[in-house]
């Protein structure tokens, strides 16, 4: 698209459609010693090959030559997941073939992927470049929990070395939820009563002496300190302990004569494959130099929740967010156009003046019991394992008080503008009866393109970022 009278053209890529374009979002080993702006370093092998035959054989460059040359000043090049990364490459090649000729070159790009390393991050196209021929202007977006913008391959060995390490913080729970399952299954999956809620958080000393010492190092932890963690950080595997019991409620208990943590352990230290492979992802880590880690590059708009609302900052490709793979629910979800969008209008919404403030979320406790507000027993009455993660997992927050819920008592979801919450929220029943009055100003169901496409219990209990780190700008 050329516009004379603004004087700008604007080339646009699309993501991945096609079978090609998927193999080339799958050819991830780097290109090295690539020279771009003068500065030489590594590239995504797959959006490196795209850009280079789109700027040469495609032509592409020349075009872009063309219209700067008939009055075109500014030149920008956007595009979406595969596309954004395409885009900044060919953008780097067009500015390396004809430097000061063409100043004014800028990209933009959304749920940007780690396409570069940091060298031509930092100089080629970081925060401090102008319009001043020095480079290429990148500004990207990432769009919350968004995995596309953090699957590299450094993040993927060091997920997988990072599991293989806390094998002895997670495997109890694991082994503790099978047991649940199969304790359930011979009731032929009976339904949930609140009733016996408190026997799902009782377990036998009997059963509690065959877990393994770290995961009674991980009780012991949780009970010497303030047993008080925001909800925004309940995926750290050593804050959850498992929760005390008050109810005083005598319920038998019996004991499962198949005991899977036992089973499990003498799996994991009788395999030797498992061993190997974590030799593997350490040798390969050492391999991946800290030059050759592909990040997002430019100046990144990070949109993020926090306390429900959409908020965003302004962050490097150094942001300890983008450096680590973490599985939430909607790390695809939040990848695609709709759900930008969405982010978009309520970050926009939240700048208003007639915006309010969300509630405080209530904390949740890991020492105590869990009670929901609505029915008052425990948060994870309505789950099959015994884990303590399911305490974390069962909770919810109702995004019109911040009060702690279970599943049950918070089913209706409405949409709270004030709050700047365009979307269908997670309410507790109490605040749904009142949105018929006067209490809250909701508006009609949003558009159905922001609308989830299936009916599964996905909402994200986490609450990101509440300091502002070292190096963010907010909004």
């Amino acid at each position: 698209m050329a516009h004379r009278g603004l004087g700008m053209a604007v080339l646009s890529i699309r993501g991945s459609q096609s079978i090609e374009d998927f193999l080339a979002d799958a050819d991830a080993n780097s290109i090295t010693n690539v020279e771009l702006c003068g500065v030489k370093g590594s590239c995504h092998g797959g959006m490196y090959k795209s850009a280079l035959w789109l700027a040469e054989e495609g032509g592409v460059s020349a075009m872009m030559k063309k219209l700067n040359d008939d009055g075109h000043e500014k030149i920008v090049f956007t595009g979406h997941s595969l596309g954004a990364g395409v885009a900044v490459l060919l953008a780097l090649l067009t500015k390396t073939k004809y430097g000061s000729e063409m100043p004014d070159v800028s990209v933009y790009g959304y749920a940007m992927p780690a396409c570069v390393d940091s060298g031509i991050a930092d100089n080629v196209c970081g925060v401090g470049v102008g319009h001043v021929g020095d480079g290429v202007v990148v500004r990207s977006l990432v769009n919350k929990d968004d995995i596309v913008s953090r699957l590299s391959v450094a993040n993927a060995i060091e997920l997988a070395l990072e599991i293989q390490a806390r094998r002895d913080d997670w495997s109890p729970f694991l082994s503790s939820d099978i047991s649940g399952v199969m304790s359930r299954a011979m009731t032929l999956w009976a339904p949930h009563q609140r009733g016996l809620a408190a026997s799902k958080m009782e377990e036998p000393s009997s059963k509690r002496a065959k877990l393994s010492d770290s995961s009674a190092s991980i009780d012991s932890g949780a009970s010497t300190g303030s047993g008080t963690i925001d909800s925004g950080k309940t995926n750290d595997a050593d804050a959850l302990a498992e929760p005390s019991v008050v109810d005083s409620t005598d319920v038998s208990f019996k004991t499962d004569p198949f005991d899977p943590a036992l089973t499990n352990r003498a799996s994991f230290d009788t395999d030797g494959n498992i061993k190997d492979d974590a030799k593997l992802a350490a040798t390969l880590l050492d391999q991946n130099m800290p030059t050759s880690r592909l990040v997002v590059p430019g100046s990144i708009c990070h949109a993020y929740n926090c306390r429900g609302q959409t908020r965003c900052a302004l962050v490097d490709h150094r942001h300890p967010s983008l450096r680590r793979i973490e599985a939430f629910s909607t790390c695809t979800r939040d990848h695609f156009r709709d759900a930008i969008l969405l982010s978009l209008r309520e970050a926009k919404a939240r700048r208003a003046s007639t915006c309010v403030p969300p509630p405080a979320w209530e904390p949740m406790r890991t020492d105590a019991d869990v009670r929901c507000t609505v029915c008052s027993f425990h948060v994870s009455w309505s789950v099959t394992g015994k884990a303590a993660t399911e305490t974390a997992r069962a909770t919810h927050h109702c995004r019109a008080c911040g009060k702690i819920v279970c599943k049950d008592c918070s089913m209706h979801k409405i949409t709270l503008p004030r709050h700047a919450l365009l979307s269908l929220q997670r309410v507790c029943d109490i605040c749904y009866e009142r949105s018929s009055f006067d209490d809250f100003q909701d508006l009609p169901n949003p558009p159905e393109r922001w609308q989830k496409a299936n009916d599964h219990d996905d909402d994200v209990e986490v609450d990101e970022g509440h300091e502002t780190m070292a190096g963010e700008k907010w909004y």
